[in-house]
């Protein structure tokens, strides 16, 4: 294993990250190592649960590679969804990354929340755009800043890190970097250092063939990609990743209290207090509480999830792999958020 995945993985709580791992693990993880230079933490965290890993690195590949818009852009838009998420792991690692792509003053300023002060009128617009895909009715959605021909790529990036910020926020620690001078000090000294590689033009598509080919998938839902794209198969095909995982991992009855839950949901962040959560799994039996409280956790507000949840979750599981379950259970959930914010996000008036 190399040196800097040793490194990484230490930042993985909750769960146990497999030495021995099955073939699809291996062939992702190598190629996330290729493109990145190492399985990173985002990536790493899946790998209990091969197929989330592959469904992971497909929505957030491929969106990436595209290139109608610049890398440039899609991190800002990708540092400004981690930021109203709440997910300052990630704000870090975007904003780190639009240090070696951009002036650093862009970078403050989107680390910062201060994004309408970019200079640029155009990114400052798109970040904007960004800020409202959890304000369901917002103008800014219905009039989007960019054509129709970029809504995969970006879109999908906003997509992609609404479902990765959750992973993260459960799984890693709450910040990548040290606060303050020195974290701003680091990020000026990584960037020229991961410049080339970010720069470098992955093959579209190749993330592809770690999915398998579905049948019967809903071709409709992710209408903001041309059906048939490579973007469009990579969030259909993971779609059908995340159901298969989510019935294995959580009973008919959590699942359906997580949907029903979310489809009340506007994209408010719950109260800090977790009676909310409390009070909604009474609705079902008992022993499925700890499942429900982890699933709806990981869905609306994976930050408020610590060692108690998981750990009553784990006990209650009966699984000889428990990691497996936990991982799967918070990939569905993740992207069960991920499908209601897609019912709002691409919504350009007529």
């Amino acid at each position: 294993m190399p040196m800097l995945d040793r490194l990484l993985r230490r930042q993985v709580r909750y769960i146990r990250l497999p030495t021995g791992r099955s073939d699809l693990a291996d062939a992702v993880a190598h190629q996330v190592r290729r493109e990145t230079g190492a399985l990173l933490p985002p990536f790493a965290v899946h790998l209990p649960a091969p197929e989330a890993l592959a469904g992971c690195w497909a929505i957030m590949r491929e969106p990436a590679a595209g290139t109608t818009m610049s890398r440039a852009t899609k991190e800002a838009v990708a540092a400004t969804i981690s930021t109203i998420n709440e997910c300052p792991y990630c704000v870090d690692v975007h904003t780190t990354t639009l240090y070696a792509l951009t002036d650093s003053d862009t970078g403050t300023k989107v680390a910062t929340g201060r994004d309408g002060e970019v200079t640029d009128p155009h990114l400052r617009r798109i970040l904007a755009w960004a800020k409202a895909t959890r304000s369901p009715g917002s103008p800014t959605l219905s009039d989007p800043p960019f054509p129709a021909l970029a809504a995969a790529e970006l879109v999908g990036t906003a997509l992609g890190y609404h479902y990765i910020n959750r992973m993260v926020s459960i799984f890693l620690p709450s910040s990548l970097l040290p606060n303050g001078a020195l974290a701003r000090g680091l990020k000026r000294l990584i960037g020229p250092a991961i410049r080339r590689r970010l720069l470098s033009s992955p093959r579209p598509g190749a993330a592809l063939q770690h999915l398998p080919n579905v049948e019967g998938v809903n071709l409709d839902e992710f209408s903001w990609a041309t059906t048939g794209s490579i973007i469009h198969g990579a969030f259909t095909r993971a779609a059908a990743i995340f159901d298969m995982l989510g019935a294995q991992a959580l009973p008919a009855p959590v699942r359906e209290l997580v949907t029903g839950h979310l489809a009340q949901w506007h994209g408010e962040h719950p109260p800090l207090s977790r009676q909310w959560v409390d009070d909604a799994v009474a609705e079902i039996g008992e022993p499925l509480r700890p499942a429900a409280r982890f699933a709806l956790l990981a869905a609306l507000a994976p930050y408020q999830i610590d060692t108690q949840i998981v750990e009553e979750f784990r006990t209650a599981s009966g699984w000889h792999n428990a990691d497996e379950r936990i991982v799967a259970a918070a990939a569905w959930s993740s992207f069960a958020a991920v499908r209601r914010i897609n019912e709002w996000i691409w919504t350009p008036e007529a």
